[in-house]
């Protein structure tokens, strides 16, 4: 367990949207969340990122991922076979998971009063996290499995805390906000 207060209400908060996410979204897939050491981030295929910040914090939210799985979680929502889905509309399923945790994150952190921005999520090669390697002594990472027998899909959460006033709202945050209807994946 982590001691800093800051890191397990993210850690928390985080968990808990996974968990009623992808319960929500795909609940035939019957999906384990679970939090894991940063050393066992291991490089996907794919990796999809956006960046949460204001001027006293900023974190990149990444999903890790091979594109069979994002086929496969996007099948779930499209009523179709795995194998039936294209490669750019289960990369879309992943960008649009993406999009929909970063906003439900910036909700929940919108409540203590910190005004985050969002980026719009973007593809990458899954090795370009090599690039995000935790360049200073203050910034932290968290890393989740959401898997079943089928899959394993790794989220992660790389940030930095440089003002105070964050600092001190952040070991405020409590559980995550509930889920509200614009976040469901709508395929168009």
């Amino acid at each position: 367990m982590h001691a800093d207060p800051i890191h397990q209400n993210l850690e928390n908060s985080i968990s808990g949207m996974l968990s009623e996410f992808f319960q929500k979204q795909v609940p035939s897939e019957k999906l384990n969340i679970a939090p894991i050491p940063k050393k066992d981030l291991a490089f996907a295929e794919h990796m999809v990122i956006m960046l949460l910040s204001n001027a006293q914090m900023r974190m990149f939210l990444k999903i890790h991922f091979h594109l069979e799985e994002a086929k496969r979680l996007a099948a779930v929502r499209q009523h179709k076979n795995w194998n039936e889905v294209s490669d750019k509309v289960a990369i879309d399923f992943m960008k649009e998971l993406c999009n929909v945790l970063g906003g439900r994150l910036k909700r929940n952190i919108a409540h203590l009063k910190l005004e985050l921005g969002q980026s719009i999520p973007l593809d990458l090669e899954g090795f370009s996290e090599i690039f995000f390697e935790d360049v200073n002594w203050s910034s932290q990472t968290l890393v989740f499995r959401v898997s079943n027998p089928q899959l394993q899909v790794l989220v992660s959460a790389q940030y930095e805390i440089t003002g105070q006033e964050a600092r001190q709202k952040l070991t405020t945050l409590t559980e995550a906000v509930p889920a509200e209807e614009e976040d469901d994946i709508e395929f168009l």
